[in-house]
């Protein structure tokens, strides 16, 4: 997230989403990239907790897009969902239902307890991909080098 926040282009607009058992969001709507040091700041301040709301964050994360400009949704996961909408078919409908046609999702699942039907639905629905990383694999290589591949689009 440190590197992604630290490589946002001029133009480029974002926002953070945490989840377990409830979801928070850095800002209300997408913020400039002038204020992405700000973002980091905030997420040193989260702290992992037992439920995780796949579905909320997801929902929150659509209702954000930009309807005039490609939005990418990157979805780090560390579990399954276990509070709130818990039937992966469900959530994959409901974000179909919810994401405008733009929404690209980059699906990132980070160790074994994973629903890998649920992420790679999800990427394939929206225009996007999943990675797997597996415990011990360096997380941050994976996410700075799937960043420097969308950072400059078409």
């Amino acid at each position: 997230m440190q590197f992604i926040l630290g490589h946002l282009n001029q133009e480029d607009r974002f926002n953070l989403v945490t989840f377990s058992s409830g979801v928070e969001t850095y800002a209300d709507g997408l913020r400039p990239a002038s204020e992405a040091a700000k973002a980091v700041d905030w997420a040193g301040k989260i702290s992992p907790l037992g439920s995780t709301d796949i579905n909320r964050a997801l929902l929150e994360a659509a209702s954000m897009a930009d309807k005039e400009r490609p939005t990418y949704v990157i979805f780090l996961t560390d579990g399954l969902p276990t509070i709130g909408e818990t039937d992966s078919q469900k959530i994959i409908d409901n974000l179909a239902a919810a994401a405008p046609k733009n929404l690209h999702l980059f699906a990132f699942g980070v160790g074994y307890d994973v629903d890998t039907f649920l992420l790679d639905s999800l990427a394939a629905g929206h225009q996007g991909a999943s990675v797997y990383v597996k415990p011990g694999d360096a997380l941050d290589e994976v996410i700075s080098g799937f960043y420097a591949s969308i950072s400059t689009p078409c």
